[in-house]
């Protein structure tokens, strides 16, 4: 078999959804995948037999008489290291929040639809491949849907939608643009639920809601963490633990910082009361100054910039007490209720105490407090108790029980290999005689 990839994001190892993608394929032979994403970054891993990528600014120059798309080399691979994307100018396109206004969607939809995408050099690449079946994560860009519909039919491929965000049972409010851009993304979702054979998603919720509205058959696969509870340990670091220091490692934006404040407010207060002197490090590689300006406003949190490999790892594995957190914004509320974060898998392998601050209404908030898995608080009222809690708990039995969690739903290889026996009991079901 041969799963043809459709995402945005490359398999690689310093975005977090492309960490997913390592750990959802880690079962399968690069001989096994090709990809084809839209991303302007170079994967740093070769774990696909070859990868396709296709941009923005290549599917606007063909407009006017350019090609686009293009292989990546191995040599590009080899050199991919730490860089997400290429420059700047590529990363303020994908990471600036204005450019994922309805307007600016719509507008990219529509280029897409009139782009020369689908043109020689990927029909040749797609020959040389030769897939089987596709597995496309298409998220809320609409154009990724027609791209996964039109391979499909040209080529009469089997699809397995994933999902990890619910794009689809959420409210219609906001600005009519906005009401706009959800319904036509729903339309989309319903036309690929049509040609969808199944749906891997990353929780029950997701799941049971998707499986019962489309009549389509679904498999949970929880995110795989990273690495096991075994060799978590082989990550951590005393230096590192003696900084005395809470750990927050990802995106701060969708207003994740104003929580990371709160976080950070509390800690002082925490510090004033006993006499300490703890503080949080926030590793991000946001660069919006107005959010950079907001966090250091803060004198406990301290920014630490960007890591990945094995730095990212000790300084999970070796935090005082590792945190995540959502945003409180309604939007923000609806778009991940009932999505579980990546971030978690790891947290909980690493055997570090975990401080989870959220709305109740989330999924991934609900997995921790109801199996006692992290010190929660679900308001902020009750953020100085669940700080304390986690500072000050001497007991190993809410990380004895995350790492038997882990254990049990978060392991890597025995998740990709739930994956893999969906696709070979997919082509199997598809094979011609």
């Amino acid at each position: 078999m041969k799963v043809l990839i459709i995402s945005h994001n490359p398999i690689m190892t310093v975005d977090s959804m492309g960490k997913t993608f390592l750990s959802l394929f880690s079962a399968f032979a690069p001989s096994e995948l090709c990809q084809l994403y839209v991303y302007p970054s170079i994967p740093d891993v070769k774990r696909c037999s070859s990868y396709f990528r296709l941009t923005d600014k290549e599917v606007l120059k063909s407009l006017f008489g350019k090609r686009a798309g293009r292989t990546i080399a191995d040599e590009e691979i080899e050199h991919a290291k730490t860089a997400m994307f290429e420059d700047d100018k590529d990363e303020s396109l994908y990471r600036n929040p204005k450019n994922k206004k309805p307007a600016r969607m719509l507008l990219r939809d529509v280029m897409w639809s009139l782009g020369h995408w689908y043109n020689k050099r990927l029909k040749a690449w797609l020959a040389e491949q030769q897939p089987t079946c596709i597995f496309v994560a298409p998220g809320t860009a609409k154009f990724l849907y027609d791209v996964a519909l039109k391979i499909a039919k040209k080529y009469d491929l089997p699809i397995v939608t994933y999902i990890c965000d619910d794009y689809y049972f959420v409210e219609r409010t906001g600005s009519p643009l906005k009401r706009l851009q959800v319904r036509l993304l729903q339309r989309k979702i319903e036309r690929l639920m049509k040609r969808t054979s199944r749906i891997v998603s990353i929780c029950d919720a997701i799941s049971e809601n998707y499986g019962e509205k489309f009549d389509v058959p679904t498999t949970t696969v929880m995110t795989g963490s990273s690495f096991s509870t075994e060799e978590a340990s082989r990550f951590f670091s005393e230096d590192l633990h003696a900084e005395n220091a809470l750990a927050y490692l990802g995106n701060v934006r969708c207003n994740r910082y104003k929580s990371l404040l709160l976080i950070g407010q509390a800690l002082q207060r925490f510090n004033e009361t006993h006499g300490t002197q703890h503080r949080l490090n926030v590793y991000t590689s946001e660069k919006d100054e107005e959010i950079l300006n907001a966090l250091k406003s803060v004198d406990t949190i301290r920014l630490c910039g960007f890591i990945s490999g094995d730095l990212f790892s000790s300084t999970l594995c070796s935090a005082e007490v590792l945190v995540h957190t959502e945003s409180f914004d309604k939007d923000m509320i609806e778009l991940v209720k009932n999505s579980v974060s990546t971030k978690i898998a790891d947290s909980l392998a690493s055997g570090r105490k975990f401080l989870a601050f959220g709305s109740e209404q989330l999924a991934s908030i609900q997995y921790l407090q109801k199996n006692g898995l992290a010190y929660v608080a679900t308001s902020e009222a009750e953020l100085d108790e669940a700080l304390c809690r986690a500072l000050t708990d001497e007991s190993h039995a809410v990380t004895d029980k995350a790492k038997a969690f882990a254990q049990q739903n978060h392991d890597a290889n025995r998740n990709s290999e739930t994956l893999h026996g969906v696709f070979e009991a997919l082509n199997s079901a598809n094979q011609r005689p």
